[in-house]
């Protein structure tokens, strides 16, 4: 919440039931939380190296996990209860 803004309980309350439902959907598809204040969330999904995706395809699969990057995701709800996704 901005600095020296006051809001009433049940609007923090809602606010935090907007952010804690979106953050528990993400849980569901694998994400972990890394960072949380009352209003934002920072969640991130590992790439886990698969030994029969490995089998499969061999060096391209050993590559292609090796240069990717772990799934990110910035979730902020605003005073209004609005909730932005932003992942990168």
């Amino acid at each position: 919440m901005p600095e020296g803004v006051v809001y009433p309980q049940q609007d923090r309350t809602a606010l935090a039931g907007v952010l804690t439902h979106a953050i528990e959907r993400y849980q569901q598809l694998g994400y972990a939380v890394t960072r949380q204040t009352p209003t934002t969330a920072v969640l991130v999904k590992v790439r886990r190296f698969s030994l029969v995706g490995f089998l499969l395809v061999g060096w391209w699969y050993a590559m292609f996990h090796a240069t990717g990057r772990d799934e990110t995701v910035h979730l902020s709800v605003d005073a209004a209860g609005h909730l932005t996704i932003r992942k990168a």
